[in-house]
């Protein structure tokens, strides 16, 4: 169960620094490949952010669904953390926009006058950054698994936790 989550948060975190690199890469490159291999990020990326949203701060539709607070005996120390329900109403807004704009073929995705994503990605960056260090300090270490275990240990080495 932690292999999943530990991926969706690190391809999260690699997608936005790859989507900040892309112009660089591919400067010399047509503009359409440059083009094609931004939307191919921002679409992860959007995968990424709805997945780990639910995570954080959804409840489970299906049984095999695997959430934050099945990492705890006690759900209210997750649902009452400050950095979680700081960080919700900025990422559930963005979550919002990307089913609009990304992963949806709506007509309110057309109509769109702010195409641009680089301070959202910002945000969503922070926000499940601390939200995940949160969820590291808070989850008993007995129930995360060895790739939870080793990120809550870099993070204790950085002085984060």
């Amino acid at each position: 169960m932690d292999e999943h989550i530990h991926y969706e948060v690190v391809s999260f975190f690699h997608s936005i620094n790859m989507l900040q690199l892309i112009n660089d890469r591919f400067a010399a490159d047509s503009v359409e490949t440059r083009e094609t291999v931004q939307n191919v990020l921002i679409e992860a990326i959007g995968t990424h952010i709805r997945n780990l949203f639910h995570f954080f701060y959804g409840k489970p539709k299906y049984n095999e669904d695997i959430i934050a607070e099945d990492f705890f005996q006690d759900v209210k120390i997750w649902r009452k953390s400050t950095v979680r329900h700081r960080n919700m109403s900025e990422i559930k807004r963005i979550n919002k926009r990307i089913s609009k704009e990304i992963v949806h073929l709506s007509l309110g995705g057309l109509d769109v006058k702010n195409k641009n994503w680089n301070k959202d990605w910002e945000v969503a960056y922070n926000c499940f950054k601390y939200t995940f260090i949160e969820f590291l300090r808070l989850a008993p270490q007995e129930l995360l698994g060895a790739r939870l275990t080793g990120e809550k240990n870099n993070f204790k080495n950085s002085g984060l936790i």
